[in-house]
């Protein structure tokens, strides 16, 4: 497929079928790329070139920035170890991106490979990438305590706008302790200059870099109390304790935190089982909420989005004989909330996979599942990985 196959003033559907269309054949021709490039760095081919290495050979003759060329030799390298994703990505089932994610799940073998290809044919590159992460917590926990204190650490870099750039790395109870402190200060600094106009209002991210300065300044008033340092969800699921967005919690970690912090901990069972207000109330109440947010991470369902700044939608219009029950219940943030309220209705179940259409053609633009049957699929996995 070229540029001359769009059709001369082609509609907006047109070019949005060709894009798709494309993006497919692009996925196609790279896979085989990449598996020619594999079988070429074996044979170290690139050496009849003069090149030193693989790397020097896609510099030269490739015209690859040199991180470019790395990462192509590195999913290169894994894709002729791993026919799971290299079968998938040949056959256009998923894409490049898809790929380059679940080949960063490193020591995978091929019952997680399928796991995770499943996830990127059912979602989004942002849901692999997720699994992928969750799959390496799973693998860490089978490794060597961390060391108090390893990988923490401070990197200051200047930039030519005239600003710096901090980059700190915390245990997550710090981190949570932190964030709590410049988010209560950046709230009060709000609450206190009401005269601003709205549009001159500094955003989230520019509140609390002032908030941060400010703490630093004031570093020797008193303490929060204990309480008021965090708020933690804790999920309980299967005897396993772990944060809203699906991290394990070290034991001990967990103790330590019911201890000196305000909590809320939800046990989830196998089935799932879901709060229910039936027909009786409209609204949703704090636990059926919080109920929500367990199930769907956090975060708005919309396929790709990652917003946490999210409401309860009624799958099912209230309007239309919808109940105010967890299983028709879902997150969406207020920009996809409006839309699905605009016309882009959904099919399937809150519990288990909802798909997006199109208002005016009825076409599916993309599905979301919730992550935690997944991330269980992969905690058993990880469990019965065989160890060499």
């Amino acid at each position: 497929m070229c540029a001359h196959d769009i059709p001369e003033g082609a509609s907006l559907d047109e070019l949005a079928d060709f894009l798709r269309a494309a993006a497919r054949a692009v996925d196609v021709i790279q896979a085989r790329w990449l598996v020619a490039l594999g079988e070429f760095d074996r044979a170290q081919a690139w050496v009849t070139d003069g090149a030193l290495s693989a790397v020097d050979w896609l510099v030269t003759h490739a015209r690859m920035a040199r991180g470019t060329a790395f990462e192509k030799l590195r999913v290169a390298a894994e894709l002729r170890r791993r026919p799971v994703v290299r079968t998938a990505l040949l056959d256009g089932r998923i894409s490049y991106s898809a790929a380059r994610a679940i080949t960063r799940a490193a020591g995978a073998w091929p019952a997680v490979d399928e796991a995770l290809v499943e996830v990127a044919i059912a979602g989004t590159v942002v849901d692999v990438e997720r699994m992928v992460r969750r799959y390496l917590q799973l693998a860490e926990q089978d490794r060597r305590p961390r060391e108090p204190g390893e990988g923490r650490g401070l990197r200051i870099t200047a930039r030519p706008d005239g600003t710096t750039q901090l980059v700190v790395v915390l245990d997550d109870g710090d981190a949570a302790e932190l964030l709590a402190r410049i988010d209560r200060i950046a709230s009060a600094a709000r609450s206190t200059d009401r005269s601003a106009p709205a549009p001159e209002a500094p955003s989230v991210p520019a509140g609390r870099a002032d908030a941060l300065v400010e703490l630093a300044r004031t570093a020797t008033g008193a303490p929060l109390p204990a309480a008021e340092r965090y708020m933690v969800h804790a999920v309980v699921d299967l005897g396993t304790t772990t944060m809203l967005d699906g991290r394990p919690l070290d034991p001990a970690a967990a103790a330590a935190i019911r201890c000196d912090c305000s909590t809320v901990t939800h046990t989830v069972d196998p089935a799932g089982a879901p709060l229910a207000l039936g027909r009786l109330q409209r609204t949703w109440n704090a636990s059926q909420r919080r109920a929500v947010a367990v199930r769907d991470g956090g975060r708005c369902r919309w396929p790709g989005c990652e917003r946490r700044t999210v409401d309860v939608h009624h799958v099912l219009p209230w309007e239309d004989g919808g109940s105010t029950d967890v299983a028709n219940g879902v997150l969406l943030c207020p920009r996809h909330h409006t839309l699905t309220h605009a016309g882009w209705h959904t099919t399937g179940s809150a519990n288990d996979e909802l798909t997006w259409h199109d208002p005016r053609s009825g076409r599916p633009i993309g599905s979301s599942r919730p992550d935690r049957p997944v991330v269980a699929r992969l905690t058993a996995l990880a469990a019965a990985a065989p160890h060499h």
